[in-house]
């Protein structure tokens, strides 16, 4: 197989987890049941990859649930999907209050008993249910003797260190029956091919999406190079589910920029450890290097927008207030100018704004040292002409009058567009993509670096 299919576009570099796949099949038709854990991060194509790995069998036996994030969880959520491919007792037993253990071990005869091979779908373990869990426990020491293959599908980057389905396949981990399979993000050279025949910029593209396939084909599909309302919509849906003081921890990083670091989210949102600790454990930020950082900007540009103009504004002035007490020298002025300006704190842009035709990089800095640009001069990621955290549809802070706005260039003919507001962005090295990286800054008490 060469490519799979989503919705309007193609993806690619599925070959290896499909043969993968089509291997532990053939061993479980051959009487060796297999367990298999297929992790991803959400909308890295795991359902995709899953959906179209049974339809390549054609005609066999497939049961399929899934896991709801429902506030009061039903027990054996996924098996209740699947009810009416069950035999009749134990869709009996589904049908109201079911005993676990009779269950249990009516799943177990069902997986023994079936016609033929049987491919059984757990999808989005990640919000499993006590009781899926501890079927799955069940099954995956007892399922070497059926002809059967259990696809067990959830998102990694929501399964922290002491997730639940972290401590299921702890258990499992050396059960000879049990595989595992990652699926990966699309290479840029996917990402590329993908974007052929479209007026997107392919390497803008990856670098905006980190060639999260969902990512990758919600723009392109959308088709205005801004943050759809899909990606929108799933990103804010995850972040609701955080405890209000992980969401202000998550509010302030968006605001700081795509990386920074520990200490300075902390003192910017005036939120704990714990609470920042928490965006990592739900898969919203990952931690890098002794920084956080979005796993995609995609998602910084979604939280950021949804960051009420006024909280966003006392978030900057926080950043400024914070920065702005460290040594001299530390912070690159241009940094400290941003913060002000999108703070509408007009003194303090004056104070910090570089002057005309410098570039405002500090070589000694430790929060970019790559290219910081001057204030509102740069491309904005997620919308045209508004920079991060400036209000929809709100207008531009005043500033000095004698700072006047550039004149864009036209675009040539036949060109591309960056990802975000249709125009080319800058590089990652450059512009708005390092907004606010404060990743090096060293806490209160560190060595300077």
């Amino acid at each position: 197989m060469d490519k799979v299919t989503v919705g309007p576009c193609t993806l690619e570099e599925r070959d290896g987890e499909m043969v993968s796949l089509t291997r532990w099949w053939r061993e479980a038709c051959a009487g060796t049941g297999r367990l298999v854990l297929v992790g991803g991060d959400a909308g890295a194509g795991k359902t995709v990859l899953v959906e179209e790995f049974g339809r390549i069998l054609g005609d066999v036996r497939l049961l399929r649930g899934s896991s709801e994030p429902l506030t009061t969880p039903i027990a054996f959520g996924p098996l209740r999907d699947m009810a009416h491919s069950l035999s009749p007792p134990l869709r009996q037993k589904l049908t109201g209050p079911a005993d676990p253990v009779e269950a249990r071990h009516l799943m177990l005869d069902e997986l023994r008993g079936g016609a033929g091979p049987t491919l059984v779908v757990f999808e989005d373990a990640h919000w499993a249910d006590e009781a899926t869990l501890d079927l799955l426990r069940f099954l995956g020491r007892r399922i070497e003797a059926c002809p059967a293959m259990l696809v067990v599908v959830y998102r990694q980057d929501e399964v922290g260190a002491r997730h639940p389905l972290r401590v299921l396949a702890g258990d499992l981990a050396a059960l000879p029956v049990v595989r595992r399979l990652t699926v990966p993000m699309l290479s840029e050279a996917a990402v590329a091919r993908l974007a052929e025949g479209t007026d997107i910029d392919p390497a803008e593209l990856y670098r905006r999406t980190g060639g999260n396939a969902f990512f990758v084909t919600q723009v392109l599909g959308d088709g205005r190079a801004t943050v759809p309302p899909t990606v929108r919509d799933a990103v804010l849906a995850r972040a609701a589910r955080l405890e209000p003081g992980a969401r202000e921890a998550l509010d302030a990083l968006a605001c700081l920029g795509t990386r920074a670091a520990p200490w300075l989210v902390e003192a910017v949102s005036g939120r704990a450890a714990d609470d920042l600790d928490a965006c990592v454990d739900r898969g919203l930020v990952a931690a890098d290097d002794g920084a956080v950082a979005f796993r995609h900007e995609l998602v910084r540009v979604a939280v950021m927008e949804a960051i009420p103009p006024g909280r966003a504004a006392a978030l900057h002035r926080r950043a400024l207030a914070v920065l702005g007490a460290r040594p001299p020298g530390e912070v690159e002025p241009a940094r400290l100018a941003d913060h002000a300006e999108r703070a509408d704190d007009r003194a303090a842009v004056l104070a910090y704004a570089p002057p005309r035709g410098t570039t405002g990089i500090h070589a000694g800095g430790s929060h970019g040292g790559r290219g910081t640009p001057p204030p509102r001069t740069r491309s904005v990621p997620g919308q045209p002409g508004r920079g991060p955290g400036r209000p929809p549809g709100g207008t531009r802070p005043a500033v000095s009058s004698r700072r006047r706005p550039r004149r864009r260039p036209a675009r040539p003919a036949g060109g591309r567009r960056g990802v975000a507001g249709g125009r080319r962005r800058p590089s990652a090295g450059r512009g708005a993509g390092r907004a606010g990286d404060h990743r090096g800054a060293p806490g209160p008490g560190d060595p300077a670096r």
